[in-house]
């Protein structure tokens, strides 16, 4: 199992990592998947499970934290079924927990084998449906606000509490989000790193373009480690990811801030008739000629 470390950025589509036997957590031993990050002090993994019909495990929640996202088809936890676009969490410390799947399922897993019990979640499990999304408006700081653009984000904590305080966001374990970009959104026109925390992000619907990364499809996964520069942050289509952090994250700016113009050149030049793919590409962000895909 090659996990990769968290000590350097990462930008790849899952269908480039290759699916082999997982290890951990012990509920998905000898499971199929994909292993996407560890932390080496902590133990915390990040896992995309694909679990065959019919498939029973036991849950020893005495070994970690275990927050699931289901991607694609249902799981069913004891008698709760959680149909694809679900979350399950399962703290520390709150016995087995009996889990099966009726048809081929996906999850997006998180690990944490150093959470205490009642770090998250009231010290228990916690499920919210697909159907029933608890959204509210999220604004992070330095975004542009005009009278025809949403100024912030929609989110979903789906790990809580979920604090905001003085524009660091998330509890001293980090944050998991459910995220909603808007259509035609344009962030902050600067670059942005978080100075304290490692992040996260997997798309699954949408288009999320960053000039100095690449384009951001469904299956795009990047990583940010401590103090990495990255953005500026632009969606023609809109997007929806989840965005995990192990720790608090505040926000850097960076000058000098990118030509508005060229990330616009973004929303205008490509086709709303066209889904969007995966590229990795890093452009020069002082160019006047930015244009991707145009079509």
């Amino acid at each position: 199992m090659s996990l990769l470390s968290r000590e350097k950025s990462e930008f790849f589509h899952i269908s480039e990592v290759q699916t082999e036997s997982l290890f951990e957590p012990k509920v998905f031993f000898n499971c199929f998947g994909k292993s996407l990050s560890s932390n080496k002090e902590t133990g915390q993994i990040s896992e995309i499970v694909e679990l065959p019909p019919e498939w029973k495990g036991i849950h020893d929640s005495e070994l970690g934290t275990l927050e699931i996202f289901i991607l694609k088809g249902s799981l069913i936890c004891d008698l709760e079924i959680l149909g694809a676009g679900s979350f399950l969490a399962i703290p520390i410390d709150n016995g087995t927990f009996s889990l099966r799947t009726q048809t081929n399922t996906d999850l997006f897993i998180i690990h944490s084998p150093h959470f205490s019990k009642n770090d998250f979640y009231n010290g228990e499990i916690f499920v919210a449906q697909n159907y029933d999304r608890n959204w509210s408006t999220t604004e992070f700081p330095g975004e542009i606000s005009s009278s025809n653009q949403l100024h912030g984000v929609l989110s979903e904590s789906l790990r809580w509490p979920d604090p905001i305080v003085d524009g660091v966001h998330g509890a001293s374990n980090g944050l998991l989000r459910l995220v909603c970009i808007a259509p035609g959104f344009i962030g902050d026109n600067r670059q942005e790193s978080h100075p304290d925390c490692w992040e996260e992000i997997f798309w699954l619907s949408g288009d999320f373009f960053m000039p100095g990364t690449g384009l951001q499809a469904p299956g795009s996964y990047l990583t940010n480690p401590p103090g990495h520069i990255h953005g500026p942050l632009v969606s023609q289509k809109g997007s929806v990811m989840l965005v995990h952090t192990d720790s608090p994250a505040g926000f850097d700016f960076h000058e000098p801030p990118i030509d508005r113009v060229l990330l616009e050149n973004h929303l205008e030049g490509q086709s709303w008739m066209t889904p969007p793919t995966h590229q990795s590409i890093s452009l020069d962000l002082n160019s006047h000629d930015f244009q991707l895909g145009v079509s």
